[in-house]
């Protein structure tokens, strides 16, 4: 976006210049979309950026082949759920270094909880979904928020991915979520609040790592796949244990 473009919304109303930002994008997403369409048409061309983009997104360290995917990139539902990726964004309320929203969760059991109820005094509280918190668990706190389904089966579906329909109701993410559970029983699982409370205030869609120390965000990774980094958090978590101060982000 240029320096001229950014000058003309700053004179708009805030709600007037997201609506001006999300068609920008979206318009920007669709010539994308398109773009991809036609270079796809050209089979070398295809398998290179399918290539680029498994490993962009760490689709290519996952159970998933190409073919599973690589179809999907430029359908309507791909469309329309990268586009609600990017006017979540436009809605979080965090960034490095500000206060953590402590947003409305609910717990596997029904139990509506906070999100800062999951975090000691003195201790990070990693939000987060991988294979590190072995390494970590005495020095750090660490829990998964399971938002919103990325690649619902009624959405933009992958094939031979697991089956799970768009979340109508709190139980419908909460039998989700246990499922990850059976995978994943290092760290407490919970869910997000049907409001998508904190997905929206995180800006986790699709995915998002952060690190919250002393009530504020301590580490904001990059949006996932693409900014999905776990080497960025294990740094952050190695200089934490070894100074057991806060690095910087």
């Amino acid at each position: 976006m240029s320096a001229e473009t950014t000058t003309l919304l700053g004179l708009l109303p805030c709600d007037c210049r997201r609506l001006v930002r999300v068609l920008m994008l979206c318009l920007c997403l669709a010539l994308t979309k398109l773009y991809y369409r036609v270079l796809f048409l050209v089979p070398s061309v295809k398998q290179r950026m399918i290539a680029a983009i498994s490993e962009k997104t760490h689709m290519n360290e996952s159970s998933l082949k190409a073919e599973d995917w690589q179809d999907t990139l430029n359908t309507w539902q791909a469309f329309t759920a990268t586009c609600h990726m990017f006017i979540q964004d436009l809605y979080t309320k965090v960034q490095p270094d500000s206060v953590a929203y402590d947003a409305d969760i609910v717990s596997l059991d029904g139990t509506p909880r906070r999100l800062l109820d999951f975090a000691s005094h003195d201790r990070p509280l990693f939000d987060e979904f991988a294979h590190i918190a072995a390494d970590f668990d005495k020095e750090a706190d660490f829990l998964t928020v399971y938002i919103e389904e990325a690649h619902p089966s009624d959405g933009w579906a992958f094939k031979n991915n697991i089956s799970v329909k768009r979340h109508c109701r709190t139980e419908d993410r909460i039998a989700a979520a246990r499922v990850l559970a059976q995978r994943t029983r290092q760290f407490p699982i919970v869910v997000d609040s049907m409001s998508d409370d904190a997905n929206i205030a995180y800006g986790a869609f699709f995915e998002r790592l952060y690190v919250i120390y002393n009530g504020k965000i301590a580490y904001a990774g990059g949006r996932g796949p693409r900014g999905y980094s776990l080497d960025q958090v294990k740094d952050w978590l190695q200089r934490y244990t070894n100074n057991n101060t806060t690095p910087a982000n």
